[in-house]
């Protein structure tokens, strides 16, 4: 979100930001939960951007955090659909869910905007999740960014991995053959500004590539100026530690990008070689 609006800005647009904490001029005071809002600036809206979602992996899944991740990403959009009346200029809504919503295989196929979802927990989640974003096509066109995972050198992937790396304790996880999507942080902005300039609607996967864990893990140690010398940490006890969400850490899915790279967007930073570099780790 904060990369985002700093890119939006950049180019001359007005962003409001909706906050439970607000602590700019910026900010809108509201609380999907308890349904407030400070709607006085409602009204010059015209394209809503949902990122609304507490962190998948941030904590295991017990059945009470499962009921928190989907209602994270769900009520607020509810709201935002009652509040849409107090938004007369309103032209456009996007919207953001995951990748994984294909589920998690090794097959060699990339999957496509318009393959089914798979069945699981996750893969509900996330059609769960874009059900609600759809409610406002009844009003304007609808665009819904199925992201990768984002590469940033605050929090996230990058951050979890180069700390123990860099103490000398990385290591590949499972077999390592898992399929990660990826995309830098920056070119997650601009795949946003792209959307609501072009005013797209419909379904787009956004990641730069496909990279094993393998590959991944060893490009990030380069990147930090050290060797992996410790052996694969068994998928066995990724699952003890883990839970269910192991299945995070030991499965992937390679996912096509083609749908918006037809759109005319561009990537900065193409290979994962490149993104690494640009961020400070």
């Amino acid at each position: 979100g904060r990369k985002m609006t700093e890119t939006m800005q950049a180019q001359g647009h007005e962003v409001h930001v909706l906050s439970r904490t607000p602590s700019a001029d910026h900010h809108i005071y509201w609380n999907p939960y308890t349904e407030e809002v400070d709607a006085s600036l409602l009204k010059d809206v015209e394209v809503l951007v949902h990122l609304s979602g507490a962190g998948i992996a941030d904590k295991v899944w017990t059945k009470g955090r499962k009921k928190e991740l989907l209602a994270s990403r769900v009520q607020p959009i509810q709201f935002l659909w009652k509040l849409q009346e107090q938004m007369p200029e309103l032209k456009h809504s996007i919207a953001v869910s995951g990748v994984n919503c294909y589920g998690t295989t090794e097959r060699a196929e990339e999957y496509r905007e318009e393959d089914a979802y798979a069945v699981g927990f996750i893969d509900g989640l996330v059609k769960e999740w874009e059900d609600a974003a759809r409610i406002f096509e009844a009003r304007v066109p609808v665009c819904i960014l199925r992201m990768g995972v984002v590469l940033s050198a605050k929090g996230g992937m990058v951050e979890r991995l180069a700390k123990p790396i860099q103490m000398g304790f990385g290591a590949v996880l499972g077999n390592g053959k898992q399929w990660i999507s990826w995309v830098h942080e920056d070119d997650v902005a601009a795949s946003f500004v792209h959307v609501m300039n072009q005013q797209l609607s419909g379904v787009y996967n956004v990641l730069a590539d496909n990279a094993t864990n393998r590959a991944i893990t060893l490009a990030l140690a380069k990147r930090c100026g050290k060797k992996i010398r410790l052996p694969t940490v068994p998928g066995l006890f990724m699952k003890l530690i883990f839970g269910e969400m192991s299945v995070l850490l030991l499965k992937g899915v390679r996912v096509s990008n083609k749908k918006l790279l037809d759109s005319g967007f561009t990537f900065q930073y193409a290979t994962l070689e490149q993104a690494l570099e640009s961020l400070e780790i």
